[in-house]
């Protein structure tokens, strides 16, 4: 994939593909979580929910894996629960409710392996009412906001991080825990003010599309992987 493909591509499992093994776990592991948040309203059972949410903790806290595979071992089961409806009658395989129980088993799996975010993209694609090409068209934007251009360095300085009393850090880390992405334009002219000409960061924190816990500007200002 070149440059420009990963720039316009809407092909989100591709992108995935040919990024294996070049994203952190961390990273993965929000990506996959961001891909289960656009289909919240599907996950009907607690078990499911409750097992994304620790494991979206697990990104940024020293969550133990036992307690994490007690989690999915729940979500687990409420997928397989899922698979009748409250009448005891099979729901198709391809049912969304079905679909976002297996997506979230498959998030909050201890071990996290490209094979399982994979699963969590196509179960996440076909649980979602808006059809399988606006699906994909949302994940490989979030795939952008969480993995920062692989054709571009972005190096930080310290004396951005240091102006005016880490104020461009205070910014980032309540905007981070807030998920209030709609601050980030405030956050960019900051780190602009402190110095930075950056464009490729700059336009990024003044982008209006999908952000998400994970996106590389602000792990980049927060210094993480």
């Amino acid at each position: 994939m070149t440059e420009q493909e990963w720039l316009r591509s809407t092909d989100a499992l591709t992108m995935w593909r040919d990024l294996e093994g070049a994203v952190s776990n961390r990273k993965s592991r929000l990506f996959a979580i961001a891909c289960c948040r656009r289909i919240w309203p599907l996950l009907l059972d607690q078990a499911s929910r409750a097992a994304v949410e620790l494991a979206e903790r697990s990104a940024d806290e020293p969550i133990s894996e036992s307690e994490l595979d007690l989690a999915s071992g729940s979500a687990e089961g409420a997928y397989e629960e899922s698979m009748t409806d409250e009448n005891g009658v099979f729901r198709p395989d391809e049912h969304p409710i079905t679909s976002a129980a297996y997506a979230a088993s498959y998030a909050s799996n201890p071990v996290l392996r490209s094979f399982d975010v994979d699963e969590v993209m196509q179960a996440a694609v076909t649980a979602s009412s808006v059809g399988a090409f606006e699906e994909f068209m949302a994940q490989a934007k979030l795939l952008r906001d969480i993995v920062r251009n692989p054709w571009q360095t972005t190096p930080i300085e310290l004396t951005w991080l240091d102006w005016n009393d880490r104020l461009i850090v205070k910014l980032a880390q309540g905007i981070y825990e807030d998920r209030a992405f709609d601050r980030m334009p405030i956050l960019s002219d900051a780190v602009e003010e402190a110095g930075c000409t950056n464009a490729a960061l700059l336009d990024h924190l003044r982008s209006p599309g999908l952000h998400v816990r994970g996106c590389w500007a602000l792990d980049l200002l927060l210094a993480k992987e």
